[in-house]
């Protein structure tokens, strides 16, 4: 396989029988639309997901930097995602 720059582009030159497999594995990851309910649903869950661990956020970030009160943490980091 080679690979050529042209400007902001790269494109690769697959011998074989690779260029099916490689054919395969860009459609994978070409972006498909997600349906509104779906992607809010995702943001509810990350939200409870965020707020239920919110505790143990808090101490993370207490041991990491040491003189932050978890207090602080607490309203500051979880305020922010129960807007």
């Amino acid at each position: 396989m080679s690979t050529t720059h042209s400007g902001s582009t790269a494109r690769s030159t697959v011998s074989g029988g690779h260029a099916r497999d490689l054919e395969r594995q860009q459609q994978a990851f070409v972006p498909k639309p997600t349906q509104r309910a779906t992607r809010r649903d995702r943001i509810d869950r990350l939200l409870a997901l965020v707020l239920d661990n919110a505790d143990a956020f808090v101490d993370a970030m207490s041991a990491d930097y040491g003189t932050r009160p978890k207090t602080g943490s607490l309203f500051t980091e979880s305020s922010a995602w129960s807007r």
